[in-house]
């Protein structure tokens, strides 16, 4: 599931900031203020890129841990209820393929939002 705003709201915001809309609050800066856009357009630009194949993913994902369909936010609650109640804890069935989810997602997230965070694969 992505994080908000959404590549497109991303977009809009830059676009109001670029055409001098007051109601976007920024600081003074105008450097700081060309950064953020930049980086705005740039997470929307890698949303547009990978379409939904990642929401794809961690619901395929998410539905083969939990051994059934469902929304994507409704998955994603269902296995932060599980992990939280140790049903995914060290030792137990499903452990691993919870981690590899989590991890994958988390990466994930990270191409889209900074991906000059993650280290080389």
């Amino acid at each position: 599931m992505r994080d908000k705003p959404s590549g497109q709201e991303l977009l809009d915001l830059a676009r109001r900031a670029k055409a001098g809309d007051g109601t976007i609050a920024v600081p003074g800066d105008q450097r700081y203020k060309d950064l953020m856009i930049a980086r705005a357009e740039a997470i929307a630009v890698r949303q547009i890129e990978t379409g939904d194949a990642p929401e794809r993913a961690e619901k395929e994902s998410l539905s083969e841990i939990l051994g059934h369909d469902g929304s994507l936010p409704d998955l994603n609650a269902q296995l932060a209820a599980a992990i939280r109640e140790g049903r995914y804890d060290p030792g137990t069935p499903g452990h691993d393929a919870a981690l590899k989810h989590v991890r994958d997602t988390a990466r994930e997230r990270l191409k889209e939002s900074n991906s000059k965070a993650l280290a080389p694969e």
